[in-house]
């Protein structure tokens, strides 16, 4: 800047300095003058030359005095913050050990088709459940089917698994069988002692037009966690400890009374509580043929 400033009062010197110098009078030329310049327009060159360098260092010092440089902003982007992945839920397993060699079949009865046969000691998942834990619907290897809880022991919570309600089978178009849910009726009829615990005995009634000849009883008892199973292929009575009366089979309009008695007592006095029996009834032995169930909701008194 200062630099600039000093160049103005040196040029002012140069310019008195050539003039000074210049002859009094001009002298007559020799020749006659050139007509791309007129005589006498040398000196008038000169200043106007020096005055446009003044004028432009003028102009820079202007500039440079009152023109300030703009900065350009750098923006540095802030980087967006890393969320960890959202955790993996950790899938709930429930299996099913058998404790003898029992049938895997279609559905959640015994009159359904047997799909394989599950040997004593395989494990398998539990994928489902039917409304009173009767049946399991299990994985095990390539198959998925129906097992009955009587014949295993149960890992995990079933409580997590969801309640699988099957298709109904199509009936065949000539039968004679009844519908399964007008086969037979039961009520509760008291309690009697057996092996050192309490059985419970239900009157069974054959209401349709098959005779009847094996029974399954499960019964739950609130605040217990055990499930007691009566199973049979006959219609059992129990009273004092021994057996009173027993039947093989229940031919139309018969009744008998079962008592949940070898298999299926329960070690103390149920009196009072609150208790869930469901009552499966088959034609054929082994829980085979056409089956039903009811479920009956009762305190023992």
């Amino acid at each position: 800047m200062k630099k600039v400033r000093l160049l103005l009062p040196v040029g002012l010197v140069l310019i008195l300095a050539i003039t000074a110098c210049q002859p009094a009078s001009t002298p007559i030329p020799t020749s006659e003058p050139s007509m791309e310049e007129p005589a006498g327009t040398e000196g008038v060159s000169f200043k106007t030359l020096v005055a446009g360098t003044l004028t432009a260092v003028a102009q820079t010092m202007e500039a440079t005095d009152f023109q300030t440089p703009t900065e350009t902003a750098t923006i540095t982007p802030t980087p967006e913050p890393t969320l960890p992945p959202p955790p993996t839920p950790t899938e709930i397993v429930v299996t099913f050990t058998m404790t003898g060699d029992t049938y895997c079949r279609k559905g959640p009865a015994a009159f359904y088709p047997s799909v394989t046969i599950l040997t004593t000691g395989t494990v398998a998942e539990i994928l489902g459940r039917d409304a009173y834990d009767s049946f399991f619907y299990v994985l095990s290897g390539q198959n998925s089917c129906w097992v009955s809880s009587a014949y295993g022991t149960v890992t995990g919570d079933l409580g997590v698994l969801p309640v699988f309600t099957p298709q109904p089978t199509a009936m065949p178009t000539r039968t004679l069988t009844p519908p399964a849910t007008s086969v037979f009726t039961a009520v509760y009829s008291g309690m009697t002692a057996c092996d050192g615990g309490t059985a419970l005995n239900f009157t069974i009634t054959n209401t349709g037009r098959l005779k009847l000849e094996a029974v399954r009883i499960l019964t739950r008892i609130k605040g217990d966690d055990v499930k007691y199973i009566h199973e049979s292929d006959t219609f059992t009575q129990w009273s004092g400890g021994a057996k009173y009366l027993s039947s093989k089979e229940l031919l139309p309009g018969e009744s008998a009374i079962v008592s949940t008695c070898k298999p299926g007592a329960i070690p103390y006095d149920p009196t009072g509580m609150k208790v869930n029996s469901v009552i499966t009834i088959c034609s054929v032995n082994s829980l085979s043929g056409s089956c039903s169930s009811q479920e009956l909701e009762f305190s023992p008194r």
